[in-house]
């Protein structure tokens, strides 16, 4: 995990688990920015933070995550940061309703690097 902290802030952090899916590459489980810091570039950076990682650290070079299918503003940030909608499901949230998540991926994490 990676976190963006300012004067003891926490701004957003980033959780990747590397070569997780043998097709797919690494996990990126979590990216979150604090709702009053985003549009200031921490989720960019953060992500390419953890591009570099996984780019020293993975044997594979895509990179893949789940996003909530009605997050339209996360939806987005992943367009512009190069992502492509790969596949439509459903996730069990916690309390047992079934929610629709997309999942994006990346063939190659240098297309995030480029943006």
């Amino acid at each position: 995990m990676y976190v963006a902290v300012e004067n003891e802030n926490l701004l957003g952090f980033i959780c990747i688990y590397l070569d997780q899916d043998s097709e797919l590459g690494t996990l990126i489980e979590n990216l979150h920015v604090d709702k009053e810091m985003k549009g200031k570039g921490i989720g960019k950076a953060l992500l390419k933070h953890a591009t570099r990682i996984m780019q020293e650290e993975a044997s594979h070079s895509g990179a893949y995550l789940e996003v909530l299918k009605q997050n339209i503003s996360a939806k987005h940030f992943y367009d512009y940061m190069g992502g492509k909608p790969i596949l439509c499901q459903q996730w069990q949230a916690p309390e047992g309703s079934l929610v629709d998540e997309l999942v994006y991926g990346w063939t190659s994490t240098a297309l995030i690097l480029e943006r």
